[in-house]
């Protein structure tokens, strides 16, 4: 039997917040959960793909209803931080390094609430690590940036490549 004192106070949804301090209207609410629903993803990535939102407006909204600091822009990123990281891990937990300051590790992350996520990158860091927020696009857009992913190169072998391929221009009749 559930606890009466323990009762869960659901928190206000991000809409419902943005509505009420008057940086999105209903229509644009609308607008982004029927995208939400139909593409999934997070509400805040629909407002901003909609355009109803800069991702500097919704960075700093988060960070007042979190308590934790945004990540104003890439440019507030150092390679040190980035360093300290593996891009398989960043990408994997999607977090972005973005400052190393007395010893710890700075993360900007969509969801800066997942303890998962900040055990999983202080154990591949071995260093403490702090949250920050930030829209999921600009996570997206950082890690693409910082991490690369190498394209990978096929080995071509006689037995892969048809033997058309192999002819040079020269080679080829006309059609």
């Amino acid at each position: 039997m559930a606890d009466p004192d323990r009762t869960a106070v659901p928190r206000p949804r991000l809409g419902q917040l943005l509505l009420e301090a008057g940086l999105i209207d209903e229509a644009a609410l609308a607008t982004a959960l029927a995208r939400q629903a139909k593409k999934g993803g997070r509400l805040g990535t629909q407002l901003l793909m909609a355009g109803a939102l800069k991702e500097s407006t919704l960075a700093d909204f988060l960070s007042r209803q979190l308590g934790v600091p945004a990540l104003s822009g890439l440019a507030e990123v150092e390679l040190t931080a980035v360093e300290l990281m593996p891009g398989e891990v960043a990408r994997a937990l999607q977090v972005l390094p973005v400052r190393v300051v007395a010893g710890r590790l700075w993360l900007a992350m969509a969801d800066p609430s997942d303890e998962a996520a900040l055990l999983n990158a202080q154990k591949a860091c071995g260093v403490e690590v702090s949250p920050m927020v930030a829209p999921e696009l600009v996570l997206s857009y950082g890690i693409r940036r910082f991490y690369p992913v190498p394209q990978s190169v096929v080995p071509w072998t006689e037995d892969l490549v048809p033997e058309y391929t192999r002819r040079s221009p020269v080679d080829l009749e006309p059609f």
